[in-house]
């Protein structure tokens, strides 16, 4: 797996995943939140505040994947 974080600031942070989607993380009013694209910049999934980026992106990458795969195949 080819995994890319690219720090934009002091509080967000890219990560880019097998080229299929990237998730986005980024710190509100002192809590960690994560949001996961979909190529063409759809939403595949949110999850809500967290206290570290640790586990906001654990939390989110358990469910990226299978929202991925469903979008897939959808789209066929």
């Amino acid at each position: 797996m080819n995994t890319k974080f690219e720090i934009i600031d002091e509080n967000t942070v890219t990560v880019t995943e097998e080229g299929s989607h990237y998730i986005l993380i980024d710190k509100v009013n002192g809590s960690w939140r994560a949001k996961a694209y979909f190529n063409g910049g759809a939403t595949v999934v949110s999850k809500g505040v967290h206290t570290s980026f640790t586990s906001a992106y654990g939390n989110l990458k358990d469910v990226v994947k299978p929202a991925a795969n469903h979008l897939s195949y959808v789209e066929l």
